[in-house]
């Protein structure tokens, strides 16, 4: 999988966040990715935390300059992947997909599947406000339905054992 979506996906920056990344930036020893305000929407700086894949695909890298994404005839990082972009979906058969979307894709499953919360995930989008972040995350009927299940089975167990210790 190309490095762009790698990183996209597993952490959910921005595009331009990606593309302007600089090695410096890049804490391998307590594993994150530094945002600086100068690349954050936000104009304030973050750190995005790097899990294996990110950390791995980053370490093998070969460094040629000091971004990640460098554009050598240009000399200084990539700015635009569109066309690479929609010809890597286009081979895939993957219709309607803006690289935005990944961002979407990162949240969503960070807390639908990963069970992480809405204020942290804000944190990691770099988001000001939970409003902004509750757009980016999308929940299935089926999802919702997992997520009463489990409640249903937490409070199943612990009725149990507080009934038990009554009993006793």
């Amino acid at each position: 999988m190309p490095l762009f979506l790698v990183i996209a996906l597993n952490t959910g920056m921005r595009k331009m966040e990606i593309l302007s990344l600089k090695w410096e930036n890049v804490n391998f020893k307590k594993r994150y990715i530094e945002v600086t305000r100068e690349i954050a929407k936000s104009k304030k700086s973050r750190k995005v935390p790097m899990n294996d894949i990110v950390y791995k695909e980053l370490k093998n890298i070969e460094r040629k300059s000091q971004y990640v994404f460098y554009n050598p005839k240009k000399k200084t990082h990539i700015k635009n992947i569109k066309t690479a972009f929609w010809r890597a979906c286009s081979e895939a058969g993957i219709e309607n997909l803006r690289v935005h979307d990944l961002r979407h894709t990162a949240a969503s499953f960070l807390v639908n599947e990963c069970g992480i919360s809405v204020p942290a995930v804000a944190e990691i989008l770099g988001h000001s406000n939970i409003e902004m972040t509750m757009q980016y995350v999308h929940q299935t009927d089926e999802q919702k339905q997992k997520g009463v299940d489990r409640l249903g089975e937490i409070f199943n167990t612990a009725w149990k054992k507080s009934r038990h210790k009554v009993d006793m």
